[in-house]
């Protein structure tokens, strides 16, 4: 679809998509900061941070535990996984959220997606 000037006009579902994604992404970084607020509100009643990692997030989230990160060939993308699962939940969130209204607004995200679901297809699969 072209308006009288000949420029592509958006999908309305396209639009409508992106828009959800966006809002999405805006949920999870608000989740984040309350999670955030919430920790300060604990160290504030109590004089103690409580931490929450990603681990017991997904831990939380699951219902089980999470299984630690299998021996790989590539040692940095295991260290980079560790790292991952070991970083406040709060900040991942938010981080989530902003990659999150990212991935609405680029293609770009898409090609950084694939390259990382291809290597850890190579590991998972490599005998």
């Amino acid at each position: 679809m072209s308006d009288a000037n000949g420029a592509v006009k958006p999908d309305t579902l396209t639009v409508l998509f992106k828009l959800a994604i966006w809002f999405v992404g805006l949920l999870v970084i608000l989740l984040g900061a309350g999670l955030f607020a919430y920790q300060l509100l604990l160290w504030l009643q109590h004089g103690e941070w409580t931490s929450f990692d990603v681990k017991s997030g997904i831990q939380w989230g699951l219902g089980h535990p999470v299984r630690p990160v299998p021996d790989m060939q590539w040692k940095g993308v295991r260290k980079l996984f560790e790292w991952l699962l070991e970083m406040p939940l709060s900040l991942g969130l938010i981080g989530l959220g902003f990659f999150t209204i990212l991935a609405a607004a680029t293609q770009i995200v898409r090609y950084i997606l694939a390259a990382v679901v291809v290597v850890l297809w190579i590991e998972m699969f490599r005998s």
